[in-house]
């Protein structure tokens, strides 16, 4: 704590702990969301270029979007933050899924069914990506393609 002094000599500022801080409070369900995007955004004004800070403040707002469906303006809002985590990291299937699906709401079927393609492409056996691409695909009308990723 002497290294990282912060305003109390019990606590250190760290973009780490702010990032590690903010994956618990996602965990933790919708009414700690906002939380958890100050955390990542913490970070992200000390490292800015880092690919977990980027994907939790992405996924934070996601979900800020996805509770907030009053407002057609918000729901673009995180877009770009994900498109952000993508470029930063782009193996992250999970986060391609995400921008899929919220281009899909947008209305913007086609660049998020490219994003559905490479999550596919690239993904290992991750059950929320199958979870994620058979919503898409489901939203899209295709049923049965949806079915058989469940089934994956």
């Amino acid at each position: 704590c002497k290294k990282f002094a912060g305003p109390s000599c019990y606590t250190m500022e760290c973009p780490e702990m702010d990032c590690k801080e903010g994956w618990a409070l996602l965990k933790c369900g919708g009414k700690n969301y906002e939380r958890a995007k100050a955390c990542f955004e913490k970070a992200l004004e000390v490292d800015p270029e880092n690919p977990e800070f980027s994907t939790g403040y992405a996924i934070a707002v996601y979900r800020l979007d996805g509770l907030n469906t009053t407002s057609r303006f918000r729901k673009a809002f995180c877009v770009q933050p994900l498109k952000r985590a993508i470029r930063l990291n782009p193996e992250d299937a999970y986060i391609k899924c995400l921008l899929a699906l919220k281009l899909q709401n947008i209305g913007q079927e086609a660049e998020g069914e490219k994003y559905i393609e490479e999550a596919l492409a690239k993904m290992t056996s991750q059950v929320y990506v199958f979870r994620y691409v058979a919503m898409f695909y489901r939203k899209k009308g295709f049923i049965d393609k949806a079915l058989q990723l469940l089934e994956m």
